[in-house]
Order: structure tokens, then sequence, then C-alpha cells
């Protein structure tokens, strides 16, 4: 790379000591050189650029699947969930509670209003805070 920096910076000259003029078949190829190292430096550039970008997206797709555990892990499972973190989710209190508990196993937490458990507004308040995990 330092090569091709140094012929960008100063470009080469022909043997009668003036600038070689592209084009001009009277003077020597030198300087195609200069289209050449300049190609060269771009495409160098360009690759590591590209590398880079690729290893970014490589690092932020590889964070992913530990966030959605995490954030997995912070919901509560209305399959084994107890009646008391149950009612600590909005618009839950003792006899929602116990009717979550009464209607399991569910498959899916939408199960909740397709059983007449919840109404939809207050599944609407708490979808996002729970899950429905299956047995393994």
């Amino acid at each position: 790379i330092a090569n091709v920096l140094h012929l960008t910076q100063n470009p080469p000259h022909c043997a009668a000591g003036g600038r070689v003029t592209p084009g001009n078949p009277n003077q020597s190829h030198k300087g195609n050189n200069m289209k050449t190292s300049t190609g060269l430096l771009l495409a160098v550039l360009l690759g590591i650029s590209g590398s880079l970008f690729a290893a970014d997206k490589d690092a932020k797709g590889a964070a992913k699947p530990a966030s959605t555990q995490a954030a997995a892990d912070d919901k509560i499972d209305i399959n084994r969930a107890k009646a008391d973190q149950l009612m600590k989710l909005d618009g839950i209190g003792e006899a929602r509670a116990k009717a979550i508990i009464k209607g399991r196993p569910y498959k899916a937490k939408d199960e909740l209003v397709e059983k007449n458990i919840l109404p939809q507004a207050v599944y609407d308040k708490v979808k996002e805070q729970i899950i429905a995990k299956q047995k393994k």
C-alpha cells in the first residue's frame, strides 16, 4: 500500500525527464502505472471497508440471540407462574390469576382471550410481558 500511495503522490516521469502524458505513444508506458495504482488503491480500500462492514454485521447478528433470550427470560410463563406472579401484571387480580391457572395448559398466550379468561383490553396490556412455554 505504501508503494501505491507513493505512486499517487509522485507520478512517474518519462526517460526524458518530463511528466508522462497518458495516451501519448511517443512516451513510455509509465503513465498507465498511475491508472493501475489508483485502481489498485481503490480496490484495496473497498476490500478493507467491505470486510469491516461484514465483521460489524456479523457481530450485531451474534448479539441478537442473547438479547432475545434475556427478554424471553423476563416474561412470565402463563403455564408455570404462581398466582402471586400473575397478579403483578396490570389488570390481573386474584380471580383472573386463578382462572389462568385453572385453564392450563396453553399452547399460545393468545388462548387467554380465545378461552375467555382475559378480555382483549387486559390481554393487550400484558401480552408483551407473558409467554406460553411448552413442556420439553
